[in-house]
């Protein structure tokens, strides 16, 4: 009787554990926009991709939900566009889609204002960009 007891304690407990990490892996993961540390609201996509599958999960208020497909990976590569923001980020660990992500992206300017010295005529702007995860937990 004993026995009987705790084998469904330990089965509550298991499926409660699978529970939960799929339900992480299924909430909605809410998405900011920064350019030169400023949020923007504009129309976005996301495209997540390994070894040639590349899926575009649907936008919905803001937020997506992470790809069931590749739940089982370590690593995607994660691809961030809008409007003349084409932003490619390579190897980001599968575990991070929770809470929230912000993608920026930063214009450093050229020669004089990054360096103190004067540009040269050909000279490109400098610029960066990076992505920001906010965990639920």
């Amino acid at each position: 009787m004993m026995l009987k007891v705790l084998s469904a304690i330990t089965f509550v407990c298991c499926v409660s554990i699978f529970a939960d990490a799929a339900n992480a892996q299924t909430d909605p993961i809410s998405v900011k926009f920064e350019v030169d540390r400023k949020e923007v609201h504009q129309p976005f996509k996301i495209q997540i991709s390994l070894n040639g599958l590349v899926l575009e999960p649907k936008i919905e208020n803001g937020s997506f939900v992470f790809p069931s497909e590749f739940l089982n990976q370590e690593i995607v590569d994660v691809r961030f566009t809008s409007g003349e923001y084409d932003l490619f980020y390579e190897g980001v660990d599968v575990s991070k889609f929770n809470g929230e992500i912000v993608f920026g992206f930063e214009n450093l300017g050229v020669g004089e204002d990054c360096n103190r010295t004067k540009p040269s005529p050909d000279a490109k702007p400098i610029t960066i960009y990076w992505l920001e995860f906010h965990p639920k937990n």
